[in-house]
């Protein structure tokens, strides 16, 4: 297995074993930079105690447990909040896992966590993460139930684009762009009248450049003569220039100001489509991430008849995509026509779970999927 000794024992469990013993040497040379809250070193100690626990594991999905631990254990030395809680849950997931109890109707399966878990892995661009999350979701394909593949299937789907916030994060500071929100009017206001004097000097002198910092079309031009109102004159260019012989600075610095909240309003809308943008391609990402535990799960469990659930939200995703995210859509269909069409057989245990799965197909007012199915 991939990260492991010749004695089969993953390298990362070492090194986790290595950071205790320096933890609980009082006279080490090694100290953490940050320090342990009494709640982090409760997590560390209850970690060392599940990691140090011998009892048999029968299809090593505990072993696999263990090993996201110790990722997420090392996390505790720089991002102590998201790490705490995410222990918390592999500890549950654990002690479901290892327990023999009565299942409780409201309680979700522990796959149904533990995939909750690997998906939040899959949000980080880490190919670490990408390699371990398809280990393990390897090794509980065959514990998979369908509401635990349906929280696969939620983000491939199209329509739940907007509910994917909490998994993605937006790349940028946000103080940042809070600044940047606020820049001084006065500021801009300068810029403003620099490029006022840049536009009449090129039209006075005919040669055809422009200086404008902002990309200037119809809709923009519109809310600059909104800005200027009265002083706005057509030239003979069909542009609005202002006529400021007859202003005097009390009316002057009126318009420098709606000018400076023109500019500032652009500014904010160009800078919203480009946090859509960068949302977009992360999605994209994301989405290609989890086709590979979807790959993974018809590969092992292609006789389920939970597999038949993938059919929809594949197709879905093959015949929503747009020219950007093209990557998606040839993964999808590669996964769909390669992989899913090829089973062999289907296994359910009534007639009326492969009912069900059916009426949704024929339900499906997408005639070419009917098609491709009936083919």
């Amino acid at each position: 297995m991939p990260g492991t000794d010749q004695d089969g024992e993953h390298l990362v469990r070492q090194l986790v074993d290595y950071a205790d013993g320096l933890l609980s040497v009082s006279d080490s040379c090694a100290t953490p930079v940050a320090d342990q809250s009494a709640e982090t070193c409760d997590v560390w100690r209850q970690l060392m105690g599940i990691l140090g626990d011998c009892s048999e594991d029968t299809d090593g999905t505990r072993r696999l447990i263990r090993l996201l631990m110790c990722h997420a254990g090392l996390q505790l030395f720089y991002d102590r909040s998201s790490s705490t809680d995410l222990l918390k849950e592999l500890f549950t997931i654990h002690s479901k896992v290892t327990e023999v109890k009565m299942v409780v109707k409201d309680e979700p399966h522990w796959t149904e966590v533990l995939t909750d878990v690997l998906l939040g892995f899959l949000a980080q661009p880490s190919q670490l993460w990408r390699t371990l999350c398809k280990q393990v979701y390897r090794h509980i394909t065959s514990h998979i139930t369908s509401d635990a593949l349906e929280l696969v299937i939620k983000v491939l789907d199209p329509r739940c684009k907007e509910e994917l916030h909490g998994y993605l994060q937006l790349v940028g500071d946000d103080e940042a762009a809070a600044q940047e929100e606020s820049t001084d009017e006065e500021e801009v206001a300068d810029s403003v009248a620099s490029g006022e004097e840049r536009c009449s000097s090129t039209s006075e002198d005919d040669d055809g450049e422009s200086d404008m910092e902002f990309e200037v079309d119809e809709e923009f031009r519109k809310e600059i003569k909104a800005a200027l109102g009265d002083a706005a004159l057509p030239s003979s260019e069909g542009e609005d220039i202002a006529a400021d012989d007859d202003l005097d600075d009390e009316a002057m610095s009126k318009i420098d100001g709606a000018l400076a909240r023109a500019f500032q309003a652009r500014k904010k809308s160009l800078s919203l489509k480009k946090e859509r943008k960068d949302f977009n391609h992360q999605l994209m990402d994301f989405r290609l991430r989890v086709l590979d535990l979807v790959e993974v799960y018809i590969r092992w469990q292609s006789k389920s008849i939970n597999s038949l659930d993938l059919i929809l939200p594949l197709f879905r995703l093959m015949m929503s995509c747009s020219n950007e995210s093209l990557p998606l859509a040839n993964r999808a269909a590669n996964i769909f026509s390669k992989k899913l069409c090829h089973a062999k057989e289907v296994r359910y245990s009534t007639e009326t779970s492969l009912i069900v799965r059916l009426d949704k197909f024929f339900c499906c007012r997408n005639l070419p999927l009917l098609g491709f199915l009936w083919v």
